[in-house]
């Protein structure tokens, strides 16, 4: 446990000297939320410290911010952001894939961020993905115009994409 507090402390201090105290508070609340959510053995240290870095990006721009924040009894997203009326979630993609996909790993990513960009967007006015440099997201075409320019054929090939993992997500 301390390697993991002492690694998110540290992030945590650096972007306080780099942005400036105003964000110390609402960095300190994040990292202690993580903290207590690691001793669950409910985070992990790569995933964690994205969520920070995206959280302070939102709370520099004027949000008030939560990670790990439940949207409903099985939901969960990684940042949390409201701003005014305003919400934007933030979802992190490490890129991790399991053994089991070890044949299909773009398939399952491209599926998981189907998935993610389904159940995550009808709770925000903004959602967003958030990954390091090192990933390249597999993001389907059908996303990249807005929702009104998208047709049937579209939605159902990413419908059927993400069907056999809906175990998974």
């Amino acid at each position: 446990m301390e390697k993991f507090d002492d690694d998110v402390e540290l992030v945590v201090q650096m972007l306080i000297n780099k942005h400036g105290a105003s964000i110390e508070k609402e960095l300190k609340k994040l990292m202690d939320k993580l903290s207590d959510l690691h001793e669950q053995r409910l985070v992990k240290i790569n995933h964690s410290i994205m969520e920070l870095l995206c959280a302070s990006y939102l709370v520099l721009r004027g949000y008030s911010v939560d990670v790990e924040r439940s949207l409903t009894d099985v939901l969960v997203c990684d940042v949390y952001g409201v701003k005014g009326d305003g919400v934007v979630i933030v979802e992190v993609e490490t890129g991790f894939t399991p053994p089991e996909h070890a044949l299909d790993p773009l398939t399952y990513l491209q599926a998981r961020i189907v998935s993610k960009v389904a159940r995550y967007s009808r709770f925000a006015d903004k959602f967003c993905l958030a990954t390091p440099r090192h990933n390249i997201l597999e993001i389907p075409p059908e996303f990249l115009s807005p929702p009104r320019f998208r047709d049937d054929p579209g939605i159902r090939r990413l419908k059927n994409l993400c069907t056999p993992f809906d175990y998974i997500f």
